[in-house]
């Protein structure tokens, strides 16, 4: 673990291990094989998991494209040989033995093969009991080593909202019987902090990706299960403004951004009647890690200073500096 900076004495920090477990796409082993200390298991996905949907959103295919109608007839015909358990291999034999034209199916042929690299597909995938478990940080990175295109990674967190919302619920309702009833209960599924860098990549104002509705639902719906969301965003004018307005609590950083500004202050707006955040944003200290806190429950913008991380920071700057 790097070492602090001593200007963390005066917050009385230390270093300190946290359990954490990344996850990155299986396929992409060779990839990450130096840095397993850091990124440490490859998961994979059933191509069952997908929707139709999810996958003309994954291909790049309109639904009004002969592909989408070749697409689902080879879906359904996978469904029905092999259940959940069939990879894009056998997507792709189902495809070559049907009547559909050959310029789509060379078409499709070529995309879904496109996918099977990515190696996140697979009849022997995991479950999320197998990915989330309680008491633990797990990351899922996405990023892929710069090999995924952002409609797979948008795609990939559809799926996987989706699966943590539907698995939580039921256990939610198993939980609520148990209570009822006066038994013993364990959670197979915990309680759930999900936590997403560059939302508004995710979820856009103004259209949608895959992962919008899922994590809509979330957010209007996850009280009674037990989910929760952390949302960080350097553009909040980007971000779809359903997400927005359900926000109890806002941690604001600088901004300057028009856009950016009116969103927020709308948001602060609804809560207690301030109508813009430009003053705020004057009287906040330029230095390093001065924000603003607003809940739904105060009746005032609280001024604070976020102490330093105690990790490694990730999203930090390359710096010219640093290579000389």
């Amino acid at each position: 673990m790097a070492t602090l900076p001593a200007a963390y004495d005066e917050w009385g920090l230390r270093k300190e291990e946290f359990p954490v477990t990344v996850y990155y796409p299986h396929g992409l082993q060779e990839k990450y094989k130096d840095q397993q200390n850091y990124f440490h298991e490859g998961f994979k996905l059933y191509p069952s998991e997908l929707s139709v949907t999810d996958w003309l959103f994954l291909l790049d295919i309109k639904d009004t494209q002969a592909q989408a109608g070749a697409l689902n007839e080879i879906i359904e015909k996978a469904k029905d040989e092999y259940g959940k358990f069939y990879s894009i291999r056998d997507m792709v034999s189902k495809l070559e033995k049907s009547e559909i034209k050959e310029n789509v199916k060379e078409a499709l042929r070529r995309k879904l093969k496109k996918a099977d690299s990515w190696g996140i597909f697979s009849e022997e995938g995991e479950e999320v009991e197998d990915i989330v478990k309680g008491g633990e940080f797990v990351v899922l990175d996405l990023s892929g080593a710069g090999e995924l295109p952002w409609n797979v990674r948008t795609t990939l967190t559809a799926i996987l909202v989706r699966k943590l919302y539907s698995k939580r619920s039921f256990a939610r309702s198993v939980e609520e019987v148990a209570k009822v009833e006066n038994k013993d209960f364990s959670a197979k599924i915990p309680l759930i902090w999900l936590f997403i860098d560059e939302a508004h990549i995710f979820a856009p104002a103004g259209q949608k990706t895959a992962a919008t509705e899922p994590l809509v639902e979330w957010v209007r719906q996850g009280r009674r299960p037990g989910l929760s969301i952390v949302m960080a965003t350097q553009q909040p004018g980007a971000l779809d403004n359903r997400l927005l307005s359900q926000c109890d609590t806002l941690i604001v950083h600088r901004i300057t951004a028009g856009q950016d500004s009116k969103a927020v202050g709308s948001r602060i707006s609804e809560i207690h009647g301030s109508k813009s955040i430009s003053a705020y944003m004057k009287n906040l200290p330029k230095e390093p890690g001065y924000a603003l806190i607003m809940n739904d429950k105060t009746e005032e913008l609280v001024p604070v200073k976020i102490r330093p991380r105690k990790s490694w920071h990730g999203g930090g700057s390359a710096k010219l500096e640093e290579y000389i």
